[in-house]
């Protein structure tokens, strides 16, 4: 009889040993997993502040890109013919209506405004963009 409860006090503490073993490691991956995901989530904020630099270095671009042909074009130094296939280009790279702010409306009176001549462009065309 002495043998069985030895056996048995043998497998409770196996068995004891072995539940906190596990526990040990559940807690402890669980908080490097917790870490691990914190990470995650500044490499992700990180990427968003890159992702909203890059898109206003490209409007940037475009837009010095723009006043440079308006400028070459008064100047004679591209045609207007010319200067229409690479407006046509720059108006390709305008970002598409993704915001409560650049509507479809908004992109639509832009598109408009970029097929009119420089010379027929006003005062009131800018500001009904802000506006």
């Amino acid at each position: 009889m002495t043998i069985a409860i030895d056996t048995i006090v043998n497998i409770l503490a196996t068995i004891t040993s072995v539940s906190v073993a596990v526990a040990t490691l559940g807690f402890w991956l669980g908080k490097k997993f917790n870490e691990i995901d914190y990470r995650f989530r500044l490499i992700d904020e990180r990427f968003k502040a890159i992702e909203k630099e890059i898109r206003t270095l490209r409007d940037a671009i475009i837009q010095y890109n723009e006043l440079l042909l308006s400028i070459l074009e008064s100047r004679g130094v591209v045609t207007k013919g010319e200067a229409v296939v690479l407006r046509g280009y720059l108006e390709s790279l305008k970002p598409s209506a993704t915001s409560k702010y650049y509507t479809k409306e908004v992109e639509k009176r832009l598109d408009e405004l970029l097929a009119k001549e420089p010379e027929q462009l006003t005062l009131a065309d800018v500001r009904s963009l802000t506006g």
